[in-house]
This record gives structure tokens, C-alpha cells and sequence, in this order.
């Protein structure tokens, strides 16, 4: 078992949940257990770190359907927005480099291979600011940071190279 926290006293806390709990109380106790053993195991929340990165690409993946419904639909999304007062630029409004981004790609490039090096930029800026908050970092712990920069970036990196190998970067038409 994880350091910190017994056999006993979980079995306390299951029992406890158990007994009176609706859904929301046994994930929120499954939860706050789960951060109690990556805290006391590792020195890190790992679970606030999965919450972070959760919110982060909710946000994104909602900024991309609203972006794909504003270039690619027209009438029934317009209405149903300015029901809510929400004023949704026509598609001929949105710049030429945008529409491409969201669709084929801008560049060599795509948004959601903007999305990923991001991710993989903010645990790494995740990792550093551990670190400089903490005097000593366990070898794990570093090793799960690793890891996982090392997970998205074999999903991300090669198909981004070859794309970029492909594209004809014409920096005149760009200047």
C-alpha cells in the first residue's frame, strides 16, 4: 500500500462511502483518495495534473467544433446562436489562413497538431515548475513526467515531420 495511508484506514474510508453515497460521492472520495496516494507515493498530483490537461483540451476541442461550425454551417447554427445573443461571424468573414487551419491545414500544419505540442509543451512547464518548487524530485516521479512527454510525442512528432517534409513552404507568399 501507499505510504500514508493503511489497509485499515482505506477499507474506513470505502466503508464510509459505501454506505451512504450517491455517484458524485463515491467519485469525488474515489478522487480525493486516488490524489492522496499520488501525492504520498510520488510527491506530485498527478490527479490535479490529468484535471489540468482535461480542462485544457475541453476548452480546445470546444474553440475547434465552434470554429467548424462557424466556416462549415450556415442557417440553423446562426439561428440557434443568436437565440443565445451570440453574434457568429459569416464564414467569409473568417481569414483565409484560419478556414485552412481547421480544415487541411495551414502551412504543414493542422489545429490539433498545435493542440498536442502544446500539451506536450504545458507538462513540460508542469515538470519545471515542480521542480523549482520542490528540493528534491523523485526518480519516478521524473520518469512519469518523461514518460508521458515521450507518449505524445511519438503520437505527435512523426506524423507532424512528415507533414512538414511535404509542405512547400513558400516564405515569399508569406512576407
Amino acid at each position: 500500500m501507499a505510504k500514508g495511508i493503511s489497509a485499515q484506514a482505506l477499507g474506513q474510508m470505502i466503508g464510509k462511502i459505501a454506505t451512504k453515497a450517491p455517484a458524485a460521492t463515491i467519485a469525488q472520495a474515489g478522487l480525493g483518495t486516488a490524489r492522496q496516494i499520488s501525492v504520498s507515493t510520488f510527491q506530485y498530483d498527478f490527479v490535479g495534473l490529468v484535471t489540468k490537461l482535461l480542462v485544457f483540451l475541453t476548452l480546445t476541442f470546444l474553440f475547434a467544433k465552434f470554429m467548424e461550425a462557424t466556416i462549415y454551417l450556415r442557417g440553423g447554427f446562426v439561428v440557434f446562436a443568436k437565440l443565445f445573443g451570440i453574434n457568429i461571424p459569416s464564414s467569409d468573414q473568417i481569414p483565409e489562413p484560419l478556414k485552412r487551419l481547421f480544415g487541411e491545414g495551414y502551412q504543414g500544419f493542422k489545429y490539433w497538431d498545435i493542440v498536442k505540442v502544446a500539451t506536450i509543451l504545458l507538462i513540460i512547464a508542469e515538470y519545471f515548475q515542480y521542480k523549482k518548487t520542490t528540493k528534491e524530485v523523485p526518480i519516478m516521479t521524473t520518469g512519469i513526467f518523461i514518460s508521458l512527454v515521450v507518449i505524445l510525442g511519438l503520437v505527435t512528432i512523426p506524423e507532424l515531420y512528415q507533414r512538414i517534409k511535404q509542405t512547400d513552404f513558400k516564405l515569399d507568399s508569406m512576407r
